[in-house]
């Protein structure tokens, strides 16, 4: 309410100082009661569709009849062109000497969810009824400030609850997964863009949806970006299946993947702690969240174009991974050096590989203990003093997929069958974790 009252009066200030009258501006973010309550018909953020009539609207929602019952709804509800629209039917509805102010208002709200083509359709309006550039200006300002306001509230009320452990360790369901028929396919594809704009919208934001065959891709930096990375998405799924043992031709995803590429540190911590409450540290480049089945896969892009690419990989190596067999991960050590494997292991990203094995190596070779990785967990010494849990892991992955593939995989589904890790080494893959230790040292020692 403070923010709308700032609003009002910076219009009103504006109408004064440019030669409106008080009265086209005094109402500016105010309520406004209708005598005669308005028809309205407006299509919600989920695609359903509402109808009945608004008796009262302000900067924040509308109160609606449905069938009698008294509703409210809020602008954050609709699509910002839906809102637009809306909004705009009933400015026309509001008393003559009202509509400059409650449009400039509209500008303003136009600006602080970023939509483009809503501001300058509700600029274009606003001109039409008499706005010049300096009441558009101060009409801009207002809605930058209101979005400034919006991403330091929701950041500060999100503190406090949001998670700073990886989603990977959180707990999960070990029941095995089911078959997928193309109508169950559909269906979550469905909840998921749902789910998805929901989220996006929490954050003030709304992207297109461009579909790949294994993924439901979001862009800031536009539909063409969001179309390349589904090409490049299907391709490292298909790269990636047939090293875990599972047919390249497979659809591992519940639905499809969801995968949103954040333009900008900013966006991407705001994102983060709204739609899945997750903390962000500056190293971070890119989460993994599940719901069921689902995957959520966020972005953030950065200068270097090929960190932002093996950072999707990555994430989507996790996704994989948690639809293989069921949901039990991995050991913390191969949880992250599986997937680190299979990013490292697609020419795309080649650079991972160079990245983790030199400070890796060192570890190895100036006597770093191996079996302290093994045990590291990511609710205690993950990812170890030294921080290179993560390469150790990623060699450790590498050494078994590569020189033992068929026993590799073998491992991996009696894990994720549910046998204890180290069990299923001894079993399925024919060392003790002892054992893996110390053949992985003395290999290493001699070879890179």
């Amino acid at each position: 309410m403070a923010a709308r009252g700032a609003v009002a009066l910076r219009v009103a200030v504006v109408a004064l100082a440019f030669g409106y009258s008080v009265g086209s501006a005094a109402y500016a973010g105010e309520p406004l009661t209708f005598e005669k309550p308005q028809p309205l018909k407006a299509s919600l953020l989920d695609g359903s569709s509402i109808g009945g009539t608004v008796t009262r609207f302000d900067d924040d929602g509308f109160d609606m009849l449905l069938d009698g019952t008294p509703r409210r709804f809020k602008w954050e509800d609709f699509r910002p062109l839906e809102t637009y629209r809306v909004r705009k039917r009933l400015i026309d509805a509001a008393p003559k000497e009202e509509r400059l102010g409650r449009t400039l208002d509209l500008v303003a709200w136009c600006v602080s969810v970023e939509d483009k083509d809503a501001t300058q359709r509700a600029e274009r309006d606003a001109k039409a009824l008499g706005a010049d550039d300096a009441a558009l200006v101060t009409a801009r300002t207002a809605g930058a400030q209101r979005r400034a306001e919006m991403i330091a509230k929701s950041v500060t009320a999100a503190k406090a609850a949001l998670k700073t452990t990886s989603p990977e360790a959180a707990s999960f369901d070990p029941a095995l997964w089911g078959p997928q028929t193309p109508a169950d396919r559909d269906k979550a594809v469905s909840e998921l863009k749902v789910a998805t704009a929901a989220k996006l919208a929490g954050a003030g934001r709304e992207l297109t949806a461009i579909e790949s065959r294994n993924a439901i891709v979001y862009s800031d930096l536009g539909a063409e970006d969001a179309a390349v990375r589904g090409i490049d998405i299907d391709r490292f799924v298909r790269h990636a299946l047939p090293r875990l043992g599972i047919d390249q031709e497979t659809q591992p995803f519940l639905g499809k993947v969801v995968v949103i590429v954040v333009d900008g540190d900013d966006r991407f911590r705001l994102l983060e702690a709204s739609a899945f409450q997750q903390a962000v540290t500056p190293s971070d480049e890119a989460f993994t969240h599940y719901d069921g089945g689902k995957a959520y896969v966020v972005v953030r892009r950065q200068i270097d174009v090929t960190r932002t690419a093996a950072a999707m990989y990555r994430a989507i190596g996790r996704a994989i991974l948690h639809r293989h067999v069921s949901a039990v991960r991995l050991p913390t050590w191969a949880n992250e050096g599986v997937v680190d494997w299979l990013v490292a292991m697609y020419p795309p990203a080649k650079s991972t590989d160079a990245e983790l094995r030199k400070p890796g190596l060192a570890f190895v070779r100036n006597g770093g203990s191996i079996e302290d990785v093994l045990r590291a967990t990511y609710d205690s010494n993950w990812p170890g003093a030294n921080g290179l849990g993560r390469n150790v892991g990623f060699l450790l992955a590498g050494l078994m997929a590569e020189q033992e593939p068929a026993r590799f995989q073998a491992w991996l589904k009696a894990v994720k069958n549910g046998k204890p890790w180290a069990q299923a080494l001894t079993e399925d893959f024919g060392f003790s974790p002892q054992a893996l230790a110390d053949f992985a040292r003395r290999y290493y020692r001699t070879n890179d």
